[in-house]
């Protein structure tokens, strides 16, 4: 496809799923650094990565960084008309968007904030407008979400793929059936890269990734982080491996690094430890999952590389992802935990030893699946391909 592939939601690599969301899919389409512009809300991060091997690295400001007069041009539009679009184009400089555009939305769960809702109602309004083909792609959204605008805002696509068969349930029972394609997220096609990463294995390492999102903030007091701590406390206590915990997302607000640190802290000793993913990209950190003998994933694209190493894995869930891959891949759902609704201090714990009593099983399922899944995945190429014909006639 000649034509300009513009990646509107890439957001930015300090996460590490947004980073394998725009490479995946950059690759799987076989698009070239010159077709390509990637907008990024952290422009610095982008620019210093390697992402700009994949396409030209568009600046998203800030509104710290507007002059005076644009601040107030901008309060005028919201006393006036309430013009919350003319802010956000002072933003995204969107007007390289032509009918010759293909623009990607991607992100997997951007429809279950309330703010990126409106901004990909922003970016989608201007792209329709403008002709251009647009492409929801990779998403999981929870029925709770699906309100009539979001609804309206969907139908409008002339592609949505989701990662998993909930969220095409979810979307079928509100209508939206004409524009949606099931295909795997991208990013299973992607490979570990072993270079730069120092992991030593003896088939002795537990990998351990947690958010604020399913600890419900930042604190070490909650149930989810006792729950944690009883895991790693059970694997001192009553195994030989040893703890990797892995970061996997870097932006102040939602820092992985802190709770992963506020972890360290309970347990003084070298057993324990923080892998440096920051300085590795995500198919490094990748290849350090790929060197554990279980993993305990609260971020969807850990998780996913977990499963794409055949990795006997418990999903941290919080959403409708989490669980829909999971049974798509046919994994157990006693390897996914509702970590915003646990009961008591020891359901982790379960899970780690439902991994440990099931290990080959588990294992051996991931490693007949994933040849296929993976084929599943691959087959996007094609379907954006007919999608972009089929617009154009």
């Amino acid at each position: 496809m000649r034509n300009k592939h513009v990646f509107a939601t890439h957001m930015g690599v300090g996460n590490r799923g947004c980073e394998a969301l725009t490479k995946s899919l950059c690759s799987l389409l076989g698009l070239s650094a010159e077709q390509t512009e990637i907008y990024s809300k952290y422009y610095k991060e982008d620019v210093e990565s390697d992402l700009k091997a994949y396409g030209k690295i568009i600046k998203i400001n800030h509104w710290d960084e507007f002059s005076v007069w644009k601040k107030i041009a901008c309060k005028i539009f919201l006393t006036v008309n309430g013009g919350k679009h003319q802010i956000e184009l002072m933003k995204y400089d969107l007007t390289g968007i032509t009918s010759d555009s293909v623009v990607y939305m991607t992100g997997g769960d951007l429809y279950c904030y309330e703010e990126t809702v409106k901004l990909m109602g922003f970016i989608q309004d201007y792209s329709v407008q403008h002709k251009a083909t647009v492409m929801l792609i990779g998403c999981s959204i929870d029925e709770t979400f699906l309100t009539e605008k979001v609804v309206d805002d969907l139908k409008r696509y002339d592609l949505i793929t989701v990662r998993e068969s909930m969220t095409a349930e979810n979307l079928r029972k509100h209508g939206i059936t004409r524009n949606v394609v099931l295909i795997p997220d991208s990013a299973f096609t992607l490979s570990p890269q072993p270079d730069g990463v120092d992991v030593q294995s003896n088939d002795d390492l537990v990998g351990i990734n947690i958010s604020k999102y399913v600890n419900n903030g930042e604190g070490d007091d909650t149930l989810f982080f006792r729950n944690i701590e009883k895991v790693i406390d059970y694997i001192l206590h009553n195994t030989g491996y040893r703890v990797m915990l892995v970061p996997h997302v870097f932006w102040e607000d939602q820092d992985d690094r802190k709770l992963a640190c506020a972890l360290k802290r309970k347990f003084i000793t070298e057993r324990v430890f923080i892998l440096d993913s920051e300085r590795l990209n995500y198919c490094q950190i990748r290849y350090a999952i790929s060197k554990c003998k279980y993993f305990m994933g609260a971020r969807t694209h850990s998780v996913i590389s977990s499963y794409s190493e055949c990795v006997p894995t418990v999903a941290l869930g919080y959403s409708v992802k989490s669980v829909g891959i999971a049974k798509d891949l046919g994994m157990s759902m006693e390897t996914v935990v509702d970590c915003r609704n646990l009961k008591n201090e020891d359901e982790l714990v379960r899970a780690f030893m439902y991994l440990e009593n099931n290990e080959k099983e588990i294992r051996n399922m991931l490693t007949r699946r994933l040849p296929s899944y993976v084929e599943e995945a691959k087959c996007l190429k094609k379907v954006v391909e007919k999608i972009y014909e089929k617009c154009k006639k």
